[in-house]
């Protein structure tokens, strides 16, 4: 029997966390080769973590997914996220590869600009299809960066089943309302909504930079960094949700709103055109104005009040 020809995974995070598209079915035709930019010895994660600028972890799994590819005539390269998409074409193309390059997880929390804009503009030349989670970000890569429309998939965001147990006791008591994630956030405008809710508790899961600057409110828990089953649990056992995007067209929160579905635990989104493939406001979902507390805070307390959608 003939070996299985290869494909090339390459991303940032290390397995199991970022290895979403290989080896994931039993008739798997693919024989995968993973390249990942987190840092697998005490050398690397040492020099790594003092050098922040230039990203050497991504820049060193781009190269070695490219290496991998020629050295094993690859079939395919599958890159995950933007950027290592980018490097990993730029790379593509000085090594003049010609196996199809997928890039998937194409989603862009800040749209680059200028010269930066022009490089990535560039770098996609060689990305044969691109896999993003929402069809307003389709249509605007594709302008932006001069990709035909054709090569961009729109594919729905999943979940896979939660990582806890339910009948866990809750590690926040309740009743109370939460606030998971970190992309695209804007925790000041639900920390002024919670302002005018004082008798409400507001438990938030988010990185230590969502609270740069912002002054947490009294009635306000704050959890950083912590283990996704607790994540999980705090969802889980939550009144309400809420997920405050920065404004009306950032892509992101869609794995924050399904893991909440999943759960059934309501939620209450800002208006995104970037969400209108995974909301029906008035039936999956409550929907309040961008950067504005007062609305945020009558839309909290009706469906506070409601329990239920």
């Amino acid at each position: 029997m003939s070996e299985r020809p290869v494909a090339v995974n390459i991303a940032e995070l290390s397995p199991p966390d970022w290895d979403w598209v290989g080896g994931k079915f039993d008739d798997d035709p693919f024989r995968w080769v993973s390249c990942s930019g987190h840092p697998s010895s005490p050398l690397a994660k040492s020099l790594e973590s003092k050098i922040k600028r230039p990203h050497i972890g991504r820049y060193r799994a781009c190269w070695q997914g490219v290496d991998a590819a020629r050295r094993e005539h690859a079939k395919v390269i599958v890159t995950h996220e933007p950027l290592i998409a980018a490097w990993t074409g730029a790379l593509y193309q000085v090594a003049k590869l010609d196996m199809p390059h997928l890039a998937f997880a194409f989603t862009f929390s800040n749209l680059p600009t200028g010269a930066k804009r022009e490089a990535l503009r560039r770098a996609y030349r060689s990305v044969d299809r691109f896999v993003c989670f929402s069809s307003i970000e389709r249509a605007r890569y594709a302008e932006y960066f001069d990709i035909p429309l054709e090569k961009i998939d729109m594919l729905r965001w999943c979940v896979a089943d939660p990582g806890f147990d339910p009948e866990e006791a809750p590690i926040e008591p309740g009743p109370y309302l939460c606030a998971v994630g970190s992309e695209g956030r804007d925790y000041g405008t639900l920390f002024e909504a919670m302002r005018r809710l004082p008798k409400l508790k507001l438990v938030v899961v988010a990185r230590p930079e969502n609270l740069v600057g912002l002054d947490v409110p009294d009635n306000v828990v704050v959890h950083k960094n912590i283990p996704l089953s607790q994540v999980w649990n705090i969802i889980a056992h939550a009144k309400l949700m809420v997920l405050p995007a920065r404004d009306a067209e950032v892509p992101c929160g869609h794995g924050t709103l399904l893991i909440a579905m999943k759960l059934d635990t309501p939620s209450i989104l800002t208006e995104s055109m970037a969400m209108t493939d995974y909301i029906t406001p008035e039936e999956t979902g409550l929907v309040c104005p961008p950067a504005n507390p007062a609305a945020m805070a009558e839309t909290i307390v009706r469906l506070w009040d409601d329990g239920k959608l």
